[in-house]
């Protein structure tokens, strides 16, 4: 089925500062969500606490020390110079207080136009590697740190794929326009790798790529791949699921063969007597 053509976020809720607050609910469900599929840490500042370490959300990957900040604005395209500015201001704010952060991803309700795509470029080039000193309105911004930044921009594309994704989210405000096709029907609503009981892990970004933990290989936990497959039904009818097909779109290893250390190999040559004579 194809995917309609549907109203942003920012042409279904209040403007404002009402539907800016709603805005980030939104986005922060979809984050908190998409955090517990990827095996993620995921930390939200409370609304009238303000940003913490200058970004309205921060993602961590369990058991790494690379840092994602969000953060969230609640424009319209195309993006006044006003907008622009206070994006900026954003950023400058975050790589200052959230020295740790290797990736910046701004959120806006709606997709960029090519003047806003081309501004953002602009941006991702002038801070992807930190400055010494930047100068806005007069104030001057100075920065201790010098290393590569990444930058994404997410707009009502990358937000109806989270509605898509998790519906549970994506019904209250798109019900008619993306899931009325689902009604009175069993519908596939998560698949993932149990990682709990197995030594199996997501890697990354790469929310569908899991990798086995050789090393941990002895140890209790399972070396099955074992899915976690859930469905929710909306009709009145109760299904009895014979089988699932899963489909694996690619399958690698690292191993490359044995280190030489640890190939056998000849060691020299013995010579024995042997009289054949002799029973």
């Amino acid at each position: 089925m194809a995917i309609p053509n549907i109203p942003s976020l920012y042409q279904k809720i209040a403007r404002g500062a009402e539907g800016g607050l709603e805005f980030a609910r939104i986005i922060n469900q979809l984050l908190v969500i998409e955090g517990k599929q990827t095996d993620c840490e995921v930390i939200i500042t409370d609304d009238a606490a303000g940003d913490f370490k200058g970004v309205d959300c921060i993602i961590r990957k369990l058991g790494s020390i690379a840092y994602t900040g969000f953060q969230y604005k609640y424009y319209p395209s195309n993006l006044s110079i006003q907008h622009k500015r206070r994006i900026e201001e954003s950023l400058i704010n975050a790589i200052d207080q959230f020295p740790e952060m290797e990736e910046w991803i701004l959120v806006t309700p709606e997709d960029f136009t090519k003047y806003d795509a081309k501004w953002f470029e602009s941006l991702k080039k002038k801070y992807a590697k930190e400055p010494e000193c930047i100068e806005i309105g007069g104030r001057k911004y100075y920065f201790k740190k010098d290393k590569m930044l990444t930058f994404q921009h997410w707009g009502h594309t990358a937000i109806t794929g989270l509605m898509l994704e998790y519906p549970s989210i994506g019904r209250y405000y798109y019900r008619e326009e993306l899931f009325a096709h689902d009604e009175n029907k069993l519908v596939l609503s998560k698949v993932s790798v149990d990682t709990e009981n197995t030594i199996w892990f997501h890697s990354g970004r790469f929310k569908n790529r899991v990798i086995q933990d050789a090393d941990n290989a002895n140890n209790k936990k399972s070396s099955e791949l074992v899915f976690d497959i859930q469905f929710i039904n909306n009709s009145e009818h109760i299904y009895h699921l014979q089988y699932i097909y899963v489909h694996l779109d690619k399958i690698w290893t690292k191993l490359k063969g044995f280190p030489k250390d640890e190939i056998l190999r000849p060691i020299g040559s013995i010579e024995v007597d042997i009289d054949f004579k002799k029973k």
